[in-house]
């Protein structure tokens, strides 16, 4: 059988204790955003992402219902 790596094996096993959290996701500086997204975050981080999404959202009225190009300005 053909090795898909040339990685070593290693026996180390690590374990993260995830969740999934709802959260919009933009795709570009345009705007294009998914307001169903889902995201894989590290259940110690998750109360705080889900906070600062909040916080964002609460300053700017467009975050959610779609953001102006100017936003999200590519750097």
């Amino acid at each position: 059988m053909t090795e898909l790596s040339d990685y070593p094996k290693s026996d180390c096993v690590r374990v993260f204790d995830i969740e999934a959290i709802s959260i919009p996701i933009v795709y570009n500086k345009y705007g294009d955003y998914d307001p169903n997204g889902m995201m894989y975050v590290l259940k110690k981080d998750s109360e705080r992402i889900q906070r600062e999404k909040r916080k964002f959202c609460s300053q700017s009225s467009t975050a959610i219902q779609g953001c102006s190009a100017s936003c999200y300005k590519s750097k």
